[in-house]
């Protein structure tokens, strides 16, 4: 009887990593390193959520630079914001599908402080793929675990 081939590590480090991104924290916990995934998870989440409770969201940019309202920090901002992930896509199709659940009100006075922390948020979810890939998916780790299962 065959032995089913294994999935290539790259695809599995692709699938770690997007999951990651959706839902910040996910890899750690994969990876049973469970005290950073939570604290992960939980402090990104409060974040998000605070940012969401000053009447933020996540502002689609203008992408064109023909058209009025173009600017590169609006990008840049955007960027940042879906770094979170599944509450980023959220607001969006919030947006497009005309919900008011998750829109923010540009005229509320913490409406900038809001959009700051889902900045925060998404930023730091970013740099917390980066300290997965380096603690857990790196080549040279991921050798080194199929050893230690052996």
């Amino acid at each position: 009887m065959a032995h089913p081939r294994r999935k290539p590590l790259y695809y599995q480090q692709i699938g770690e990593l997007a999951l990651s991104w959706l839902i910040p924290g996910s890899g750690f916990l994969i990876h049973r390193d469970n005290y950073r995934g939570v604290t992960i998870m939980g402090l990104l989440t409060a974040t998000f959520l605070l940012g969401l409770s000053l009447k933020g969201t996540v502002v689609f940019p203008v992408w064109s630079p023909s058209k009025e309202g173009f600017n590169v920090i609006n990008i840049l901002t955007f960027l940042a914001q879906m770094g979170y992930g599944s509450l980023g896509l959220l607001c969006l199709a919030s947006h497009w599908l005309g919900m008011r659940f998750f829109q923010g009100d540009q005229s509320y006075a913490f409406f900038d402080l809001a959009t700051f922390y889902l900045i925060i948020a998404g930023a730091l979810n970013y740099l917390m793929l980066f300290n997965l890939y380096d603690r857990h998916l790196k080549p040279e780790r991921a050798k080194e675990a199929t050893k230690k299962e052996k």
